[in-house]
């Protein structure tokens, strides 16, 4: 096993654990700090493999934009308790056996699509794309604003509604309105 390999299984070993913290987290707070390091984890993720560009994008945007208007949201809403305990706790047994069932088929779809990985055929369609590298910035560039304009934009809309939902949550506990 390479350094490589061990590296990419501590922080992928990180990135799971930090995710449970943030689900089973009695403190919103705490639960808030989870996700950061599951965001933080998942940019060391990219620079494993090599891709920079996307690492530092990782950074950028989910702690610098992202994990700061949830901190802030949490704070400002002056809650510390999760309401009604874990919300995996509260649910009804069909919607917490529902749930565990599309992590499992999410899981195997994940273990079946790394498994089959292939490199796509060199053919008239991506011959330009064949002789740049899968890291440079034209290529990455050309994958984002061509081949998945439509992705890119519903996740810039993501954002926006991230940071709109939590000016709401900031306003409802600040306003009696």
């Amino acid at each position: 096993m390479s350094l490589e390999q061990l590296l990419f299984l501590v922080v992928a070993a990180v990135i799971v654990l930090a995710a449970l913290g943030a689900v089973f987290a009695r403190r919103i707070m705490h639960a808030a700090l989870c996700a950061v390091v599951v965001f933080t984890a998942v940019g060391g993720i990219y620079a494993i493999i090599g891709s920079y560009f996307i690492a530092v994008a990782q950074v950028l945007i989910y702690i610098g934009a992202v994990a700061t208007v949830l901190v802030f949201a949490v704070m400002l809403s002056g809650q510390k308790d999760i309401a009604g305990g874990s919300p995996i706790r509260r649910q009804a047994r069909w919607k917490t056996v529902l749930t565990w069932a599309a992590f499992v088929v999410g899981l195997v779809m994940v273990f079946q699509f790394t498994l089959n990985l292939t490199v796509p055929a060199s053919g008239p369609a991506n011959a330009p794309m064949a002789a740049e590298s899968a890291t440079s910035l034209r290529f990455l560039g050309q994958l984002l604003f061509y081949d998945y304009l439509l992705p890119f934009e519903v996740i810039s809309l993501l954002l926006l509604l991230v940071l709109i939902g939590a000016v709401v949550i900031a306003r409802k506990e600040s306003d009696p309105q």
